[in-house]
């Protein structure tokens, strides 16, 4: 849900950037298809933020996509994968963000979905610079998928910045609770920084 990122896109528009909690498409588990719904309406919201960006007052040059699990996981296809583009987009319009905020990515779905739905089996040459957080106890996205990823960052030519939290699992920026907690603050100065 968006709601997960409202204290923290309040927390950047405090302090001057504006910020966008965006809602996509879920699966439907029951019949269990691809997560391809998804990719095409975190592309279709690239696309319209873009297009809109002088009436939004933003630099359409100079956006930042993140996102949490799932989430993380559409922000890092924007910056990978080809195709999945819905039927009414311009394609013109270019959906590779400028930077990436990635929590607890899950950058391989291969066992589940196939290699071209999963970030880490379409690095590129363009990958922007990228921070990343995960605990070490993740039971969901192992390490070395991290590392895999952002040693693709690093090829590319681009800045990778990885937090690991001792003893945490998976999903560790997720905002359940109204209060922030110590990771939180961590997790915010940090992307806040990076931005």
């Amino acid at each position: 849900s968006p709601r997960g990122f409202y204290r923290w896109s309040r927390y950047l528009a405090e302090h001057g950037v504006s910020a966008f909690a965006l809602k996509y498409r879920l699966l439907d588990r029951e019949k269990r298809g691809k997560p391809t719904i998804c990719v095409e309406d975190a592309k279709s919201a690239m696309r319209w933020l873009r297009a809109n960006a002088e009436k939004l007052d933003i630099d359409p040059e100079r956006i930042a996509v993140g996102g949490n699990s799932a989430g993380a996981h559409l922000a890092a296809a924007l910056a990978t994968l080809e195709g999945f583009n819905h039927p009414s987009d311009d394609l013109s319009i270019e959906t590779a963000p400028n930077l990436l905020l990635l929590g607890s990515p899950a950058l391989d779905l291969s066992e589940y979905f196939g290699t071209d739905i999963s970030p880490v089996h379409n690095l590129n040459e363009n990958l922007p610079n990228t921070i990343a957080i995960i605990g070490d106890s993740d039971s969901v996205i192992p390490m070395t998928t991290m590392e895999v990823f952002g040693q693709g960052v690093i090829d590319a030519g681009s800045d990778f910045e990885w937090w690991v939290f001792p003893g945490k699992g998976h999903a560790l920026n997720a905002q359940n609770k109204s209060y922030l907690t110590p990771e939180l603050m961590h997790i915010y100065y940090s992307y806040f920084n990076f931005l």
